[in-house]
């Protein structure tokens, strides 16, 4: 078990993220999760915004998406807080767009 967390330690160095979980597992996503994730929630704020269902996609980076955000869930407090700080872009973005979504919305 140690030698496999040193293993995802030095593989989320090497570039990707790596996310620990409440219940002590650890998972790497690949460099591309984030954005991906991030694609996810522009669609899923606009999909809102415009009453339009946002197109289902089943691509190998939707999948790890979805994943990457499920355990984000079940992050450890700092595990979280270090993706939050390292994609704080993203968070800050789709705050917007959530926020004028609902300004919009009760106008």
């Amino acid at each position: 078990m140690r030698l496999r967390l040193k293993r995802l330690e030095r593989l989320a160095k090497q570039g990707g993220v790596v996310i620990k979980t409440m219940d002590g597992r650890m998972e790497k996503f690949s460099e591309m999760a984030p954005l991906a994730l991030f694609g996810l929630e522009v669609d899923e704020e606009r999909a809102a915004y415009t009453g339009i269902p946002a197109e289902e996609r089943t691509t190998p980076q939707q999948s790890e998406a979805l994943r990457l955000r499920q355990l984000l869930k079940d992050a450890t407090p700092e595990s979280r807080a270090a993706y939050e700080e390292q994609y704080r872009e993203f968070f800050e973005i789709v705050e917007v767009l959530r926020c004028s979504r609902d300004e919009i919305g009760t106008s």
